[in-house]
């Protein structure tokens, strides 16, 4: 399951917080493309990222935390209907997910075909099917990553 961290200033912030209690990651992926142990399942892997921005004052803002000042760049990414805007998953992270996708369906000995529900509540992810999910694939409670075309090209790509 690939999930997104929300805004926090740091990784260590996060493993501290109820997001982190709700998705227990085994992997956190931050902007520069390290991977952090996440002392959680090795099911999951976080992306650092805050979700949802939106423009104030000529500037691109943390939705949830709009008097926050970012010590990072936002860089936006429209894709839906939804009419929203999301931090874009960058290229780095994008490279350094797939590596890590790659080596854990090797040493698990996973393959899946591609579904595509990403996104939303998906069948094959309720019926514990193997494959790439995000959280939003288990329950329509959730709405963590966007489904950024390059993420969902990525797992497409990765299927058997």
């Amino acid at each position: 399951m690939i999930v997104a961290t929300g805004y926090y200033p740091d990784v260590a912030d996060y493993l501290f917080s109820p997001d982190w209690q709700r998705d227990q990651p085994g992997f956190i992926i931050d902007r520069q493309g390290t991977i952090h142990g996440g002392q959680g399942s090795q099911h999951v892997i976080a992306l650092e990222n805050v979700g949802e921005v939106v423009k104030c004052s000529g500037k691109w803002v943390i939705a949830s935390h709009p008097d926050v000042e970012p010590t990072f760049h936002l860089v936006p990414y429209e894709y839906c209907k939804c009419r929203k805007v999301y931090e874009m998953i960058s290229d780095h992270q994008l490279n350094i997910l797939r590596r890590l996708l790659k080596s854990l369906l090797s040493q698990l000995k996973i393959t899946f075909p591609y579904d595509n529900q990403l996104g939303r509540v998906c069948p094959r992810a309720v019926q514990g099917k193997s494959g790439i999910y995000f959280a939003s694939s288990y329950t329509d409670q959730r709405d963590d990553i966007h489904a950024q075309v390059e993420l969902v090209m990525l797992i497409k790509a990765l299927s058997s």
